[in-house]
């Protein structure tokens, strides 16, 4: 099963996709199992339709997570691949993105996270971007069927813009809220981001990405995800401020 499971994450990360983390959507199972077992979850969609040239995409995520007492590991690969069929422009959008991220546990309240992130979104004409950051993770409302948590981090940022090859590196306040929902085998998770600058407040990015599950199965589950993004200086001066991605899927949980 775990050679399955990695040949899987090494497929979907040839391409790739979303640049944003729903870290909710991972976390349940293994803050809430102590035995050391290995938890995850793969997503997958496709879309085929259009008028002219028919549209294709494929998208998929593989992520897993372990805690060991107070200590939990996540791991997250996703892609996403487009192409009208019939078109010259054979492949005409490919991204996706790589990230760990280390949970230390002191108490129901307050948690330490860390982690590391690798990027590539060529319609968003960023060829490399690697992310790390870390800070608190205080648990706001802990009730039954919700949790909302606070996350005020500290990230680093390193670019190479496709567009042009150009560097940048800055640190930037990466703060987000998360929202986790659940009635009885139906879960919803949001998280929204907001990262400015700093020594540059007006460059800032917010990102917002929410995912419904429906169960199927208790192994499945039909998966619904929306995502809405906020660059003040995107990459490239064809690349829109604000950008809206929708997928429908299969989640199979292992």
């Amino acid at each position: 099963m775990k050679h399955v499971v990695f040949a899987l994450a090494s497929l979907l990360t040839t391409s790739a996709f979303a640049q944003i983390v729903n870290v909710e959507a991972m976390r349940g199972a293994a803050e809430s199992d102590t035995t050391q077992d290995v938890h995850g979850r793969v997503d997958g969609g496709f879309y085929l339709g259009g008028t002219q040239a028919l549209l294709l995409k494929l998208n998929g995520s593989v992520n897993m997570s372990r805690r060991t007492g107070d200590h939990v590991w996540y791991g997250i690969a996703s892609a996403n691949w487009a192409t009208r069929l019939g078109d010259n422009q054979f492949d005409f959008e490919r991204n996706g993105m790589m990230h760990v991220r280390y949970n230390r546990i002191y108490s129901d309240k307050l948690t330490a996270e860390y982690f590391v992130e690798w990027q590539s979104n060529l319609p968003m004409r960023i060829a490399r971007r690697f992310n790390m950051g870390g800070g608190p993770r205080y648990t706001a409302i802990s009730g039954p069927g919700i949790k909302l948590f606070i996350n005020p981090l500290l990230m680093y940022e390193y670019d190479v813009e496709s567009f042009n090859g150009k560097t940048e590196n800055s640190l930037r306040l990466n703060t987000y809220l998360s929202l986790d929902r659940q009635w009885e085998q139906w879960r919803w998770t949001t998280v929204a981001y907001y990262q400015p600058r700093f020594g540059r407040f007006e460059d800032l990015r917010a990102m917002a990405n929410t995912r419904l599950s429906a169960p199927l199965r208790p192994d499945l589950s039909l998966v619904v995800i929306g995502q809405l993004n906020y660059d003040a200086y995107p990459a490239g001066t064809d690349v829109p401020q604000f950008t809206l991605y929708s997928t429908t899927g299969l989640s199979w949980k292992f």
